[in-house]
């Protein structure tokens, strides 16, 4: 250590708490600490009387070693860097004053390139004004105004309380998710758009939908008064070829496709081989959701998540003033009616014939959600269906032929088991 630094060091007073840190290579001195040194059993060792070897022996000095060595690990990532920004530095061959040279001209770029530099970030551009309200309906299934009525809704949840880092308002908040639930499309291509970054569009993804899934009691409801229960009747009994009278919502269950989860990943598998989450929804005429239940994995019959349901148990309690309407794969029970499974007269084919025709809209109601949303996941499910209430509401039409995500998700035929 015959250096300007030793000298430095030894020849002016240091204050107390102020040393370096360096490894077991190096004499231990006031103002330098070295390891507790632990040396291997059976290795032959040369003491030496300037650096004796000192062995851990309690627990603190073996705690003060891995402190040590956490500390002291800063110069051996920043000896990486060096050789990997600098090649000339990994390399052997060349005159002594040569390597020297570049040795000096490296560490002075990179002590240059180490110092602060202001962040610079790009300008972010209004696509509020920039679409126009159709294409405004293509990108992101709602125009202008239904825009501005969810940012003032979710407002409260979104807003940053300064503008410190560049931070995203509550309206770039807002379209970066439904481009995501609209198209479901990767986290990058979406930021692209605005200039965010991937992992600011998981970050806002998971703050909407959070938001919005909040929201799910104040936009999706069960009708409570007579008013609205009879209004309820009224629109199924006057669907077009007639409707079940007395009905106050048809339920069924749709299987939302997801990536194979780590955790129990059998229980999630359906009957058609994909991996799926089952959600159970309940509508109205309207195609309103009135009430779901989003948290079963695919395997998961209809009957057994209706049994679990807050609805169920509260239907068996007090019997409703009015009929829900299920496939076959639903029990019969006094307030939910079944199609027959076999008909023996023309009395029940009239009833089945318009059974399906009233019980056909949670099926519509299904195809909507899938259509408008293309988005996974039971936080997302929510939201999506938060949306849709908010869409349905709002008479939000539903282009089609702007669509520019990828189609609703065909239905997979069933998996026979190979012929032997």
């Amino acid at each position: 250590m015959e250096s300007g630094l030793r000298q430095l060091f030894e020849r002016h007073h240091v204050p107390v708490g102020c040393h370096l840190l360096g490894d077991s290579g190096y004499p231990c001195k006031t103002w330098l600490l070295t390891p507790y040194f632990n040396p291997q059993p059976g290795a032959q060792l040369k003491y030496n009387m300037m650096t004796p070897f000192i062995m851990p022996a309690t627990a603190r000095e073996m705690f003060y070693n891995r402190k040590h060595t956490e500390t002291r690990g800063v110069i051996e990532r920043t000896f990486g860097i060096l050789k990997m920004r600098f090649r000339c530095l990994d390399k052997s061959g060349g005159t002594l004053q040569y390597s020297i040279l570049c040795g000096m001209l490296c560490f002075t770029q990179h002590f240059h390139e180490s110092r602060y530099r202001p962040q610079h970030y790009a300008e972010r551009p209004n696509l509020l004004e920039h679409y126009s309200n159709d294409e405004l309906y293509a990108r992101y299934r709602f125009g202008r105004d239904d825009i501005a009525f969810i940012c003032n809704i979710l407002r409260p949840h979104l807003e940053c309380a300064t503008l410190r880092s560049h931070a995203l308002t509550v309206e770039e908040q807002v379209l970066i998710a439904l481009h995501f639930y609209a198209s479901g499309s990767f986290f990058e291509v979406i930021g692209d758009g605005l200039a965010v970054r991937m992992s600011a569009v998981g970050h806002v993804v998971h703050s909407v939908s959070s938001a919005l899934t909040n929201l799910l009691g104040q936009f999706v409801k069960w009708p409570e008064n007579e008013d609205d229960m009879a209004r309820t009747k009224r629109k199924f009994f006057s669907l077009v070829g007639g409707g079940v009278p007395n009905t106050i919502g048809v339920i069924d269950c749709t299987h939302v496709h997801i990536q194979a989860p780590h955790a129990r990943e059998w229980d999630y598998v359906n009957r058609k081989g994909r991996h799926s989450i089952n959600v159970q929804l309940v509508g109205n005429a309207d195609l309103v959701v009135t009430n779901c239940v989003v948290r079963w994995p695919g395997s998961v019959h209809d009957a057994r998540i209706l049994r679990a349901s807050h609805l169920f148990q509260r239907f068996q309690q007090n019997t409703p003033d009015g009929i829900l309407l299920g496939d076959s794969g639903y029990p019969l029970l006094p307030w939910l009616m079944t199609p027959f499974a076999t008909v023996a007269n023309d009395s029940q084919q009239r009833y089945n014939s318009v059974h399906a025709t009233t019980r056909g809209t949670i099926e519509r109601l299904n195809g909507v959600i899938k259509c408008r949303f293309a988005s996974k996941a039971c936080h997302i499910i929510c939201a999506c269906i938060v949306l849709h209430n908010i869409a349905q509401t709002r008479r939000v039409p539903l282009q089609e032929a702007l669509i520019d995500g990828p189609p609703p998700c065909a239905e997979v035929p069933d998996l026979l088991p190979p012929q032997l």
